[in-house]
C-alpha cells in the first residue's frame, strides 16, 4: 500500500521533468508520395474476450466513475447516458437493459469477423485481438491457455499482446506464442523477457497497399513486470520511433488499461490510432485523445467477454488519416445467412474443444437466488455472496478486491464452476487472512487510482468491497476521500490474484464448499454499499436499485 503511494509521487515527479518532451513532437501522420492514389482498410478490434466461448449475458457496469478531471467524458459513463443515440447497442451500455440481448459467444464473435472480412476483402483487412484474450474461462484454467491459442485461431486474430498467460502459465508461455496462429508482441517487456518468450515489440504488415505496423503494448502493472512505470514508458520509445520509419500507419495495440491507454495517446507523437485494452471497458465511438501539439488521436474501447467487434475503417486522403469506427454487437440474429452458417460450424468445432471438460465445469452446484452481476464502482450482487461465503456464518469481517471479472446471471440460473472460475479471470485466487488494520490504506490508495491523476494510475479496478460497516467515500480529485471508518483490530478474509497459489484454498474451491452447505431457499444477505458524495448528476452514476 505504500508502495502505491510511492509508486504516485515518483510518476507526478517524473512526469514534471520529462514525461511531457513527447508532446512537443508534431503531428504523426506523414505526406504521401506525390501522384500516390488514396488507400483504406479496416481494423477489425476485440479486447478482453476473456476466452468466453458460451453464449451470456453481456457485463454492463452500472455505475462507471472515473477521473473527477474527467467528469462528463467518455467512456466514463453508463445508463442512459451512455446509450443515448446508440439503440441497438443500448443493451451492451445500460445496465438497466442488460437483460433484453444476450451475446453469442465465441462461435458468433467469429462468424461476425468473417462476415467482415468477406465484405472488406482479405487484404484490406487486418484482425487484432488485445488483453486478456487466453484466459478468463474454466477451459483456459484447466488447459492452461491452450484454449486461448484454439480461440485465437478461431477468430482469425492476426495480432495480439503478451498478456495475463505470462504471470498465468511461466513455463508454458513461449511454446505457446510458438503454437498460436497469430503474432504475439511485447513492447515494454525486458529484453532479456523477450528473447526468452520469442516476442518483439512491433510487426509492420501490408494491407490495401499501406504499411502498417503495430506495436504491442505490454500491462505495465503486470506482476511479473520489475521495472517502474518511467523505465516501462521509456522502453517503449523505441518501437514507436521504429514503427513510424517503416510504416504509413501506426497502430498502439495497448493492453494496459483505460486511464493509461488515454495517457499514452496524449503523449507518443508517432501513434496514429490507440486500440486499448484490460479495462474491460465498452464505448462506442473513438474516444479522441488531444496532444499538445493540437493532434487527436482516436482511442478504441473494444469491451469484454466477446460482447462484439469494432470495425475501423482508415482512409488515406492528401496525406491525413481519416478513421470512421462502428461496434458491431456479437447478437446472432444480426449475422448474415451466411455468416449464421459459419457460427454453427464453430459452434460445433468450440463443443469439440470443451467435451472432455464440459461435464465438470458445467456441474450445477446451486441455483442463483437472484439475478447475479459484478461490474459496479461499488459492488454488485456476485460480491454479496463472495462476502457470504468468505464470512461463513463467522464474525470474521471480509474485504474483497475490486476485480472487475463478471459473469451475469439470471435468478433460478445454475451456478457452475466455470462461472466461479470466471469471477477471477482465470487465477487461482486463494483465500487468506490479512491484518485488517491496513483495510483504511487499501481503500485510500483504491480511490486514489480510481479518482485521481494522472490517468497513468489507473490499475483497472473498482473500489474494494468492505462491507461489514457504514463508511463514505469522497468523488474528490485528491485528498483524503475514506471518511467514517471505523478502525478494525485482528485479522480480515480476503482474496486476490497476486497471492502466492500456496497460500490457501483457491476461491472458487471456497465457493463450492460453501455453496454445498446452502438450504433450498437460501438468499443473500443484504449488506452495507458506502454512500458515495458528490456524484449525484454524474453521466456514469446509475446505481442498481437493490431492495435490501
Amino acid at each position: 500500500m505504500a508502495e502505491s503511494m510511492a509508486s504516485r509521487r515518483e510518476v507526478i515527479s517524473w512526469m514534471g521533468v520529462g514525461a511531457l518532451a513527447p508532446l512537443l513532437g508534431a503531428c504523426s501522420a506523414l505526406p504521401m508520395p506525390r501522384g500516390a492514389a488514396d488507400r483504406a482498410l479496416d481494423l477489425l478490434y476485440v479486447a478482453d474476450t476473456l476466452d468466453a466461448r458460451q453464449p451470456g449475458q453481456a457485463v454492463v457496469p452500472a455505475t462507471r466513475l472515473g477521473p473527477v478531471s474527467h467528469l462528463g467524458r467518455a467512456p466514463w459513463m453508463s445508463g442512459p447516458n451512455a446509450s443515448a443515440g446508440q439503440p441497438a447497442l443500448a443493451p451492451l451500455l445500460d445496465a438497466n437493459l442488460a437483460g433484453q440481448a444476450r451475446t453469442g459467444g465465441y462461435a458468433v464473435l467469429a462468424a461476425l469477423l468473417e462476415q467482415l472480412r468477406l465484405e472488406a476483402g482479405r487484404e484490406q483487412c487486418l484482425t487484432l485481438e488485445n488483453g486478456q484474450c487466453w484466459n478468463g474461462s474454466g477451459l483456459a484454467y484447466l488447459t492452461q491457455g491452450e484454449s486461448g491459442v484454439q480461440g485465437s485461431q478461431l477468430l482469425g486474430s492476426e495480432v495480439r499482446v503478451s498478456s495475463d498467460e505470462r504471470v498465468l502459465w511461466p513455463q508454458r508461455s513461449a511454446g505457446l506464442y510458438r503454437q498460436s496462429s497469430s503474432i504475439t508482441l511485447g513492447a515494454g517487456l525486458a529484453d532479456a523477457q523477450a528473447k526468452a518468450l520469442g516476442v518483439k515489440g512491433l510487426q509492420v504488415f501490408q494491407r490495401g497497399g499501406v504499411r502498417i505496423a503495430v506495436v504491442g503494448v505490454t500491462d505495465p502493472y503486470a506482476q511479473d513486470q520489475k521495472a517502474s512505470l518511467k523505465q516501462w514508458y521509456q522502453s517503449l520509445q523505441p518501437s514507436f520511433q521504429q514503427a513510424r520509419r517503416e510504416a504509413d500507419l501506426v497502430v498502439a495495440l495497448a493492453d494496459v488499461g483505460t486511464g493509461p491507454g488515454l495517457w499514452l495517446a496524449e503523449r507518443v507523437p508517432e501513434v496514429d490510432v490507440l486500440l486499448c485494452a484490460r479495462g474491460q471497458d465498452l464505448w462506442p465511438a473513438p474516444v479522441q485523445a488531444t496532444q499538445a501539439s493540437g493532434c487527436r488521436v482516436p482511442v478504441l474501447f473494444a469491451g469484454c467477454r466477446a460482447s462484439g467487434a469494432f470495425r475501423l475503417r482508415c482512409r488515406q486522403a492528401g496525406g491525413q488519416w481519416q478513421f470512421e469506427a462502428r461496434f458491431f454487437p456479437a447478437f446472432e440474429h444480426s449475422l448474415a445467412p451466411q455468416a449464421q452458417a459459419r457460427a454453427n460450424q464453430v459452434r460445433g468445432e468450440l463443443q469439440r474443444q470443451r467435451s472432455g471438460h464440459a461435464a465438470w465445469l458445467d456441474q450445477p452446484l446451486a441455483r442463483a437466488p437472484e439475478a447475479l452481476w459484478r461490474r459496479d464502482t461499488r459492488g454488485g450482487s456476485w460480491d454479496r455472496l463472495l462476502h457470504q461465503a468468505l464470512a461463513d456464518d463467522s464474525s470474521m469481517p471480509v474485504l474483497l478486491p475490486g476485480l472487475r471479472y463478471d459473469y451475469p446471471l439470471q435468478a433460478g440460473e445454475a451456478i457452475t464452476r466455470e462461472h466461479l472460475i470466471s469471477l477471477t479471470g482465470g487465477y487461482p485466487a486463494p483465500v487468506v487472512e490479512a491484518p485488517a488494520r491496513q483495510v483504511e490504506q487499501v481503500l485510500e490508495n483504491a480511490a486514489e487510482q480510481l479518482f485521481g491523476d494522472p490517468l497513468l494510475l489507473d490499475n483497472s479496478q473498482d473500489l474494494p468491497r468492505w462491507q461489514s460497516q457504514d463508511w463514505q467515500v469522497s468523488y474528490s480529485p485528491n485528498g483524503k476521500r475514506i471518511i467514517g471508518l471505523q478502525p478494525v483490530e485482528g485479522l480480515c478474509r480476503t482474496f486476490g490474484l497476486h497471492f502466492d497459489a500456496q497460500a490457501g484454498a483457491p476461491l472458487w474451491q471456497t465457493l463450492e464448499a460453501w455453496l454445498s452447505r446452502q438450504t433450498p431457499g437460501w438468499a443473500l444477505a443484504p449488506l452495507q454499499l458506502p454512500a458515495v458524495r458528490y456524484v449525484q448528476g454524474h453521466p456514469g452514476w446509475h446505481p442498481h436499485q437493490v431492495a435490501a
